[in-house]
């Protein structure tokens, strides 16, 4: 279905990323000097960095005299390491939100690489190198001028680190199953016990139920698979169970049952379950997560809502949709469908399923052969890239749009940032 295209649409995709980048960029930096932290939830996790930089104890974080382990410490640890390296300044703002800049960039990274590895199982990278390259760059493209996903990259809180293990988990273990390289089921492993230690039981719970789509590749593999990799499956366990039961052990050495209790069944099965004594309770709200998608995505919502569309017009045709959109599919409604049964619900616990989006919109794009079809996706593309680069450059140059309608103000987050 996808069709070659000439060399120059690579090079053009290219050329409008890096200007993208360098929107961001501009606002990044413009947002990087405003010393003010903008919430409740940054102040706290900015105060937990710096005592930890000071008390030099990075296994349980601090809030004033009392351990506060809401989270694990994987993002404290990186923003305390960002706070050291910079001096430890006065007002520590700019180097905290360096380290949610270096982990949102890592992200951007896997999602052109989860990109690129379904392409290529697709098949599209030998017929069509060119294509594929474009779409991998149109990704890039597409997730950097998501506003959910670019004030996250400064946002001081521990769901941009999450976001980076999700991806970089999923990419592992898709290229394990593509490839049989044992490596990348070690990196999966690993990346996992990370998502752990970022955010706790919800990130590996979002890996395996995401993993759940490549079942069925793998009990293809029959009974020999089973047989020559059983060792590395059990290994692949060891590394994923090591750090998290280390940091489980000396968060119960530090606290007694006491704090590991709470933090087990009030933090972390309480805000599944519902009934704790924490904030953003939704039961029973399944759909809280589908109606925040369009301000996330903001004007990549129109492509990513046909890409859905499309994906079910296909199956109800009895048709099978191609390899990517299919892993795809399953990789964002599967854990879509996990954060909607949890009891809290706040839209920035999407943010590690934006750089989905983004591969499945830049795949859609690419995927018209018609050349109406394609004068169509490049119509709302060019509308897209438009409004993105305008509301950008109003706020750069122009002193405020707090005039702005409240949607319009969202919009205008991939250069302002906020």
């Amino acid at each position: 279905m996808l069709a070659s295209r000439p060399a120059q649409s690579s090079l053009a995709t290219k050329t409008a990323t890096l200007v993208f980048l360098l929107l961001v960029v501009l606002g990044v930096g413009r947002t990087l000097q405003q010393q003010d932290l903008w919430f409740t939830d940054e102040a706290r996790v900015a105060g937990m960095v710096v005592q930890m930089a000071d008390r030099h104890l990075y296994s349980v974080p601090y809030l004033g005299s009392q351990p506060f382990v809401e989270k694990p410490p994987l993002y404290h640890i990186s923003a305390a390491l960002a706070y050291d390296l910079g001096g430890k300044p006065a007002d520590p703002v700019v180097p905290l939100r360096l380290a949610s800049l270096f982990w949102g960039l890592l992200t951007v990274v896997a999602c052109y690489l989860l990109t690129e590895t379904l392409l290529r199982r697709e098949g599209l990278s030998e017929r069509s190198p060119t294509l594929a390259r474009a779409a991998s760059w149109a990704s890039v493209a597409i997730l950097l001028t998501s506003p959910g996903f670019v004030k996250n990259m400064v946002f001081v809180r521990v769901d941009i680190a999450l976001a980076f293990c999700f991806m970089a988990a999923l990419l592992c273990l898709c290229r394990w199953v593509f490839s049989q390289r044992p490596v990348y089921l070690y990196a999966g492993a690993l990346f996992t016990s990370l998502a752990f230690l970022s955010k706790g039981i919800i990130g590996p719970a979002l890996i395996a139920v995401s993993v759940l789509a490549l079942v069925p590749d793998v009990l293809a593999l029959g009974r020999t698979h089973w047989r020559e990799h059983g060792r590395h499956y059990m290994l692949a366990t060891l590394v994923f169970v090591v750090p998290v039961a280390t940091w489980l052990g000396m968060l119960y050495r530090h606290g007694g049952w006491d704090l590991f209790s709470f933090w087990l069944f009030d933090n972390q099965l309480g805000r599944f379950q519902g009934g704790s004594d924490l904030w953003h309770e939704e039961p029973g709200n399944y759909t809280y997560y589908f109606r925040s998608v369009y301000q996330y995505l903001a004007v990549w919502v129109v492509p990513f809502l046909g890409w859905m569309a499309w994906c079910v017009w296909t199956l109800l045709r009895r048709r099978p949709l191609p390899v990517s959109d299919r892993y795809l599919l399953l990789f964002f409604l599967l854990p879509m469908l996990l954060l909607s049964v949890a009891s809290t619900k706040r839209p920035v616990y999407m943010v590690p399923l934006l750089p989905l989006c983004a591969s499945a919109v830049a795949i859609f794009i690419c995927r018209f052969e018609s050349a109406r079809l394609l004068l169509l996706a490049r119509f709302i593309g060019l509308f897209c890239i438009a409004l993105v680069v305008v509301l950008s450059g109003l706020s750069l140059v122009g002193p405020s749009i707090e005039a702005l309608d409240p949607y319009l103000q969202q919009l205008s987050m991939p250069a302002g940032v906020l």
